[in-house]
């Protein structure tokens, strides 16, 4: 659902001089959160909600405490 998207927050990473580790890391996050989204059925932004954000944060994959805070 997100892909082009996330393709363009990436490319965006790159122009703006994030480091690679940082791209690495967005990416990997916002991939997670398309699958996090893809396995409930959304196929729409407008149909995220926060809840969706809070849910995915804080049970998705059993995150560590520094995947939540960022």
């Amino acid at each position: 659902m997100l892909d082009e998207m996330i393709k363009s927050v990436i490319s965006y990473c790159r122009v703006a001089g994030f480091q690679e580790k940082s791209i690495k890391t967005i990416s990997l996050r916002l991939n997670e959160f398309n699958n996090f989204l893809q396995l409930k059925g959304i196929s729409r932004v407008r149909s995220v909600t926060y809840s969706h954000l809070s849910v995915c944060v804080a049970d998705y994959k059993t995150p560590s405490i520094h995947v939540k805070k960022s």
